[in-house]
């Protein structure tokens, strides 16, 4: 599969890079497999978005085969068509039908029926508020997300005339304003789940060693939408002067889907 996914040169060697981004993929799966272990749907399906070329996608599916769990498809989607057209590739290499593979952006791409997963590994930035929106809108069961980058949040936080005093604060001291930024933006992706119905659980998924991005948000789905945690959203906003992207990702596809 290493060769097939290039990850591998053709003596088995695989690169100090692959090495690390193996090890992310690695921790990320016990999450993925614990929630499809437990889902309720029949036939379950795992929607992978910004896939890239798709490495957590072929290793759950290696890994389902091998626990030999029930079938389960897994629907790689990104914006890339020259990417996709490579997972397809290594999937007609390899042989496992259940994969596939879509050209759309988070925004645009939907499903007939609920998904069992949602998940994206190191998307970045307001990519990851746009997975937790897609999977939000789309009912998913569970949503699994490792967030990469802050650089809109901290950006937004640094321009001049922001009227909070955050913003100043994030212009005289950049790494404050950068670990502010990550706190807020992980915060507020929290509370957006939680509002919407969702248990939400931030953990660790590797060594802070492999990676520096190594927080994982997963949420389940209970139905039981929070005023509690919409309030406290709103006055994360209005005290940061920051909106949301998951709510606005929300809008934006609702409304590019014709539901607005």
């Amino acid at each position: 599969m290493l060769a097939a996914l290039g990850m591998a040169s053709s003596r088995g060697r695989v690169s100090s890079d692959s090495q690390r981004k193996l090890a992310q993929v690695k921790g990320m799966l016990p999450w993925l497999l614990r929630a499809l272990r437990f889902t309720r749907h029949a036939s379950p399906t795992a929607i992978e978005f910004g896939c890239g070329k798709a490495y957590l996608g072929f290793f759950l599916a290696q890994a389902v085969r091998d626990a030999r769990e029930r079938p389960i498809a897994i629907l790689g989607v990104d914006p890339n068509a020259e990417l996709v057209r490579r997972c397809q590739r290594a999937r007609n290499i390899l042989g496992w039908p259940e994969m596939d593979f879509r050209v759309a952006t988070c925004e645009t791409f939907a499903v007939a029926h609920p998904p069992a997963l949602v998940c994206a590994l190191h998307v970045c930035d307001v990519v990851t508020d746009q997975v937790i929106g897609a999977g939000i809108d789309m009912g998913a069961e569970r949503i699994i997300v490792a967030p990469c980058c802050h650089s809109s949040y901290q950006r937004r936080l640094r321009e001049a005339g922001h009227r909070h005093e955050w913003g100043y604060i994030a212009r005289c001291f950049p790494l404050l304003g950068s670990r502010f930024s990550e706190f807020v933006t992980e915060a507020m992706r929290c509370l957006a789940l939680r509002s919407c119905g969702y248990e939400v659980q931030v953990r660790e998924f590797v060594s802070g060693t492999t990676t520096p991005k190594n927080t994982v948000i997963v949420a389940s789905f209970t139905g039981k939408l929070s005023e509690r945690a919409l309030s406290e959203l709103h006055r994360i906003e209005e005290m940061t002067g920051l909106e949301s992207e998951v709510r606005c990702s929300l809008d934006r596809r609702r409304a590019a889907l014709g539901r607005a």
